[in-house]
């Protein structure tokens, strides 16, 4: 009796099933290439508006040797320019959405992805600057992953600043000693601008994002001290450093992505946190003179992190 042959998958339908089995209709991909491209859009020419609007009070002002504030049509770009700074100020940025994510133990090496709720969430505000001090919001929440940040210098005269910070992740106590690799590929939004109408002028508007990990002495083991720091290791994931003096600069984007790794070498006697970080700063002096602001929405969908034990040899 002749035998049955096995009958042969096709090479293409096992990379599309690789790929995650039968490709969506046609004017599916089209209509989400589309809708991208017009929020991208959208998004671009509000930028290029607000952009405009400032060069135009910014020009009123330049065109004249000195600032005369009591000059009508000085006065009236300077209100402009300040008007900008107040909008601005008032803008709430939208904490990004993301899918929810799966968290567990995945088999194998020991590997753990994490997600929301996390173990803990922080925020803090960097010591104010000069005689006027920024107005600063911040907030962390580990039941979602999400952070919100926001530092705007205020317009009085006389130089001033501070900073906002916050973050989200989780806590490891290792067994022995070992290599720990953390993964985490956070969602964000951000808005800064500086307004500075002189080379004098000096201005600043910063923020970033970082995945990080802080081996902490939380037992007094190692230094003696409980909550000594003892080891760090960081990579930034997103960050921009405005500062250009007798310019106006504004610049915002919704929902980046950005992922990122970072290792260490751990021991039992450390406990170590691995957390996404996130920080904005501004500084000016004052108005008329110079103003910043920024703003950053971040959320985490998780924190990944494998724990390679190394071996131990005997004799």
């Amino acid at each position: 009796m002749p035998s049955k042959k096995k009958r042969s998958v096709p090479k293409n339908d096992v990379v599309q099933t690789l790929r995650g089995g039968k490709a969506p209709p046609r004017n599916v991909v089209q209509q989400a290439l589309a809708n991208m491209h017009e929020r991208r859009s959208a998004e671009v020419e509000k930028g290029s508006a607000n952009s405009r609007q400032m060069a135009k009070h910014f020009d009123q002002v330049q065109q004249l040797p000195s600032i005369n504030a009591k000059d009508p049509n000085v006065s009236r770009s300077l209100d402009g320019l300040l008007g900008l700074h107040q909008k601005f100020s008032k803008q709430k940025l939208l904490a990004p959405k993301v899918p929810k994510d799966v968290g567990g133990i995945l088999p194998g090496r020991i590997s753990v992805n994490v997600a929301p709720p996390f173990d803990f969430d922080h925020v803090l505000f960097g010591t104010g600057t000069g005689s006027n001090i920024a107005t600063r919001t911040a907030s962390a929440n580990l039941l979602n992953g999400q952070i919100d940040l926001s530092a705007i210098t205020v317009p009085n005269k006389g130089f001033g600043g501070g900073s906002a910070y916050g973050v989200v992740g989780l806590y490891f106590h290792p067994v022995g000693s070992g290599v720990l690799t953390v993964r985490a590929a956070p969602k964000y939004s951000y808005q800064w601008w500086t307004n500075s109408i002189r080379p004098t002028a000096l201005v600043k508007s910063h923020g970033h994002v970082s995945l990080v990990i802080y081996g902490v002495d939380a037992y007094a083991d190692t230094t003696g001290e409980v909550g000594t720091i003892v080891s760090v290791a960081s990579t930034t994931l997103f960050s921009w450093n405005e500062e250009e003096t007798n310019q106006v600069r504004f610049d915002f984007k919704f929902d980046l992505q950005s992922s990122g790794t970072v290792s260490m070498n751990v021991n039992h006697t450390l406990v170590y946190y691995l957390f996404v970080e996130s920080q904005v700063g501004v500084h000016s002096v004052g108005w008329p003179g110079s103003l910043a602001g920024a703003k950053m929405a971040i959320t985490v969908p998780s924190i990944a992190y494998d724990y390679e034990l190394h071996p131990v040899l005997q004799q």
